[in-house]
C-alpha cells in the first residue's frame, strides 16, 4: 500500500523480510554515525538511548523522554561522509515484542530534514509523512529523487497512543538508509566519526605484531583479557588470554592464528557501541572484534576456523 504523503516521498509498508537484503551483486557498506536525540526516556544501561535506533536490532529502541507524548522530538544522524540515498527505512514504534508494540506510543506522522554536508543548513524533506505501521513491519520512505546527505533528522509530527496509559513514551526502533545502487548502509556507532578510517592501519599493525610475537606491540594493540574461539567440528573451544605474556606464549607455540594479508581489506560490520567486526575472505576464515578504546582500535576477540 502506497500513500503519497509529501513531495518527493512515498511511504510503503512491507513485510520485514522483503527489505532485509539487497541484490547479491551489491556490497553493503558500513559508515560511522553519531546519533543525538532531543530527549531520551529514563532507563538503565542506556536502554532507550539514541544509538539504540541504529544498532541493527528490532529488540531495542530509542524512546523520547518528554512528560507529554513527545511531539516535535527529534533524532539526528550525522554520517562520517556524505552519501547518495534513495530510501529511508524505519521500524516505527517499539518492536521488541507485539505486547511492547501495542503498549507504547508510536509515531503516526514524521517530519524529516537533511543537510548534504555537516554544518550546512538543513533542508526540509517532508513535513508530515503518515506512518502506516504494524508490529514487525518495515516502513520504507522511497525518495522520488535521490538525495545526497550527511545529516538526517527525523521528528515526531504525530503520535498514536499505545494501549498502556502508564507508558507515555513514543519510540522508534530502527532507522537505516539505502544507497543509490540499492546497497544497505550499516551504521557503526559509539566512536568518533573519523575512527573508521584508521581500521586498516590498525589491522596491519596487529598482523605484524602477531607475526613477530612482539609482546610490547601486542600489549598496545590488544585489550585484555582476549577471547580466542577455536571453531572445529570435533574440538570447538574458547581460550581466554589474560595478558600480553600469555598471548606471546600461545603465539610462539603456534596456538594463536596468524592474521592473513586478506585482513588488511576485510568486510566490516558494526558489533555494538564502539565496536566493529571484521571477517577475512581467505583459506582460513577468521573473525575479529575490534573496540575503540582510549583513542585507538584494540582487538577484543578473535575466532578462527
Amino acid at each position: 500500500m502506497t500513500n503519497r504523503a509529501a513531495p518527493g516521498v512515498a511511504v510503503v509498508l512491507v513485510a520485514a523480510g522483503l527489505a532485509a537484503a539487497p541484490s547479491p551483486a551489491l556490497a553493503d557498506r558500513t559508515i560511522a554515525v553519531e546519533v543525538v536525540a532531543s530527549s531520551t526516556a529514563k532507563g538503565k544501561h542506556d536502554r532507550f538511548a539514541a544509538w539504540r535506533a541504529v544498532d541493527g536490532s528490532t529488540g531495542t529502541a530509542w524512546c523520547e523522554g518528554k512528560d507529554d507524548e513527545g511531539l516535535d522530538e527529534t533524532l539526528r544522524l550525522t554520517l562520517a561522509e556524505p552519501i547518495l540515498v534513495t530510501r529511508i527505512d524505519l521500524y516505527v514504534g517499539r518492536h521488541g515484542s507485539a505486547k511492547e508494540y501495542q503498549a507504547h506510543n508510536r509515531p503516526s506522522k514524521l517530519f524529516a530534514q537533511t543537510a548534504s554536508k555537516s554544518g550546512e543548513p538543513m533542508v526540509m524533506l517532508a513535513k508530515a509523512v503518515p506512518m502506516v505501521s504494524e508490529f514487525d513491519r518495515l516502513v520504507k520512505l522511497d525518495l522520488k529523487t535521490p538525495r545526497t546527505l550527511q545529516v538526517l533528522e527525523v521528528g515526531l509530527a504525530g503520535v498514536a497512543r499505545g494501549d498502556d496509559a502508564r507508558q507515555n513514551q513514543t519510540c522508534l526502533t530502527e532507522i537505516s538508509v539505502v544507497g543509490d545502487k540499492g546497497e544497505i548502509i550499516h551504521f557503526a556507532y559509539g566512536m568518533p566519526l573519523d575512527a573508521m578510517k584508521s581500521v586498516p592501519a590498525a589491522v596491519i599493525a596487529l598482523r605484524e605484531a602477531v607475526a613477530a610475537c612482539d609482546e610490547v606491540a601486542l600489549a598496545s594493540f590488544v585489550k585484555f583479557p582476549l577471547s580466542h574461539r577455536i571453531a572445529a567440528e570435533e574440538d570447538s573451544r574458547t581460550v581466554k588470554l589474560k595478558n600480553a605474556k600469555a598471548l606471546v606464549k600461545a603465539c610462539k607455540a603456534g596456538a594463536f592464528p596468524r592474521i592473513p594479508p586478506e585482513a588488511d581489506e576485510p568486510g566490516i560490520d558494526p558489533a555494538g557501541a564502539g565496536r566493529v567486526r571484521l571477517e577475512t575472505d581467505s583459506s582460513t576464515v577468521m573473525r575479529m572484534d575490534l573496540a575503540w578504546n582510549k583513542g585507538a582500535w584494540r582487538l577484543v576477540s578473535i575466532e578462527s576456523y
